[in-house]
């Protein structure tokens, strides 16, 4: 590849090129392209349309490709070739072209999209263009679940510049469109397909309560209206999976773009049960149960979307909590089907949903056995899987968890599976969690182009993010990967997970977290030697102070553990000093649903940490 540079004498003379009547994304590309050209070199491009490439002087985005060279195409895929002093950005999607822009912005201008509040942009004394550049992403859906790219706190720019294709987001045409999958209710979504309002009253037989969440919901019987090989009995009028069939065909008519529809199971460890689904279950475990049932659903779905559509559909389906242990058997020394019943259809998907201990990678010999022993033996029985991973503590947002050392292992272990969509849930529901922040940032770039460093991404983002305090942010992030990596080697079972035990005192010695402090305030300090008109210092002090909550977040839960002899107003002190970086923080949500309000009284609770002496009044 040879690159060339555009000086900033002739970039003046350049304009940005759309096909006529150009749609809103392709125009969103041209606006960006603008936006930080503009930023970057302090030139202000025009945006024109035109009936044909222009051949000199221009940015042409969008129309047909006369270059041949590698293929690129689907997928999002794009290629950028330089023609004369014309380059042109093709692809066969306006997503794609959007993503041509966005990546050559990263990549040949260093343009950083770090989050919806830190974009940075270098002064640049000319502008470099590929002779030929095609790249075509390896996941065609790929999201880390932060707050800024998911659902209702999510910026739609954000979400375009860090190439997030994530099926809970809905996304307008300008700034990419809806991925081509659907479901009722994203997930958890078996009861919708099996409508109570139409068939509670004829058929109570089809549902049974369960408690999810600590709400009480309908589930449906998984096995009603299939025979003994798991195929349709069509003896029967209606049953279960015939009304999910017929539900599900509305909305392959409803939503022609989709590929792929959603169902899968309630949340929780709960489900359907009688007398003849324990037998059942005996003989096919409830893992063989759902392959059945999405077995029979999606043949019959496309022996129908086949003949009246000429269209093929496929399914998703979980394999989380009960189902989460493959329908195998050991034969002979080989983990085989249990018989062909429960081998996936070509058209159902597995989406991996796996708890793990999250310091390791979900590939690492290291790693839970059980979730080493699951993701081998459901490859016996599918060939098309998705991925649901887990990068946080839900019960406790801010204390330190140590994930940065895997991502770059984990990444490239997804890729080595064959996993097609790549989902990493994070703080979905909060913005301001400064870790899961930076690991959002380092994914989102490696999830799209996996030749980068894990490394360097992170030290792109701290010195971003954090400006005069990242050489301390640094030093506490050596310290705690340090600290907490003395652990692991000594073989303790210290974990990082949901519920995980990272954050009790045992792991975290009064020693530990006070030079934490220290090491921050050194931070604190260059922050406050700014100009107070800088209008850079609050922004920097913001991101500070998420920062400075997790040694006290620590502080203030195991106060007790720690100062046993300590009085509740000694506590109440350090509660409001940890309160004060979390407010100045901006943090909404320090576990998954509790605001500040609902966390510290929690902690205060008996409910927090049962069994373990608390300090009375």
């Amino acid at each position: 590849m040879v690159i060339t540079k555009i000086e900033l004498q002739n970039l003046k003379n350049y304009k940005i090129v759309l096909p006529q009547g150009a749609s809103e994304g392709l125009r969103f590309a041209a606006e960006t392209l603008s936006k930080y050209l503009n930023k970057g070199t302090g030139l202000n491009l025009s945006v024109v349309e035109s009936a044909y490439p222009v051949s000199a002087d221009s940015f042409n985005l969008g129309f047909a490709c006369e270059q041949k060279g590698e293929d690129s195409s689907g997928n999002d895929g794009f290629r950028i070739y330089t023609h004369g002093s014309a380059v042109s950005f093709c692809a066969d999607t306006d997503l794609g072209i959007i993503y041509a822009v966005v990546d050559y912005l990263e990549r040949f201008l260093s343009v950083r999209f770090f989050t919806a509040d830190c974009v940075c942009v270098p002064d640049m004394g000319f502008v470099s263009v590929p002779d030929f550049f095609a790249f075509k992403p390896i996941f065609p859906l790929r999201a880390y679940a932060v707050g800024d790219t998911y659902k209702k706190n999510s910026t739609p720019e954000h979400i375009a510049y860090t190439k997030t294709r994530d099926v809970f987001t809905e996304i307008d045409i300008k700034h990419g469109g809806p991925v081509p999958v659907y479901g009722r209710e994203n997930v958890h979504n078996y009861r919708h397909y099996v409508p109570f309002k139409k068939y509670g009253a004829s058929h109570p037989e089809f549902y049974t309560k369960i408690n999810v969440n600590g709400e009480d919901i309908l589930t449906i019987d998984i096995t009603n209206g299939l025979d003994e090989n798991g195929e349709i009995d069509h003896n029967v009028d209606v049953s279960v999976v015939k009304v999910v069939v017929e539900e599900m065909k509305k909305d392959v008519l409803a939503y022609p773009y989709v590929e792929t529809f959603v169902l899968t199971q309630e949340d929780g460890p709960n489900y359907y049960t009688n007398d003849k689904i324990t037998a059942l279950e005996k003989k096919y475990k409830r893992s063989g149960l759902m392959v059945r049932f999405c077995n029979a659903v999606v043949r019959e779905l496309n022996r129908w979307a086949s003949k009246t559509l000429n269209k093929t559909v496929k399914i998703m389906t979980f394999a989380y909590e009960y189902t989460e242990e493959a329908p195998v058997v050991e034969k002979d020394g080989k983990i085989c089907p249990i018989d062909q019943t429960v081998v996936a259809d070509e058209n159902l998907i597995i989406q991996l949903a796996l708890f793990s201990n999250g310091y390791h990678s979900y590939f690492s010999d290291r790693q839970n056995p059980k979730i080493l022993k699951i993701m081998r033996e459901w490859r016996v029985v599918c060939s098309t899987f998705w991925f649901w991973g887990y990068d946080i503590d839900f019960s406790d947002y801010l204390s330190f968890y140590h994930s940065f050392n895997c991502i770059e292992e984990n990444v490239k272990g997804f890729i080595e599976y064959g996993i097609s969509n790549m989902f990493m849930l994070g703080t979905y529901d909060e913005v301001n969690v400064w870790q899961c922040n930076l690991r959002a940032y380092v994914y989102h770039r490696l999830l799209w182009d996996s030749s980068l460093s894990a490394k360097e991404l992170i030290q792109e983002f701290v010195q971003a993010y954090f400006g005069p305090a990242a050489d301390s942010v640094n030093t506490f992030i050596a310290y705690c990967c340090n600290h907490y990596d003395g652990y692991m080697n000594e073989g303790s079972d210290l974990v990082f997970g949901t519920f995980g035990t990272h954050n009790l005192p045992e792991y975290n010695p009064l020693s530990f977290v006070k030079r934490c402090e220290e090491i921050l305030s050194h931070g604190e300090a260059e922050i406050a030697k700014m100009s107070d008109s800088d209008e850079k210092k609050a922004t920097y002090y913001k991101h500070f102070c998420s920062v400075m909550a997790t040694p006290l977040n620590l502080l203030y839960i195991n106060f007790f553990d720690y100062y046993p002899k300590a009085t509740l107003k000694d506590r109440d002190a350090v509660r409001e000093r940890f309160a004060y970086y979390v407010r100045n923080a901006g943090i909404k949500k320090l576990r998954e649903n509790f605001d500040l309000q609902k966390y510290i009284a929690h902690v205060e609770s008996e409910e927090f940490r049962p069994g373990r002496k608390k300090k009375q009044v």
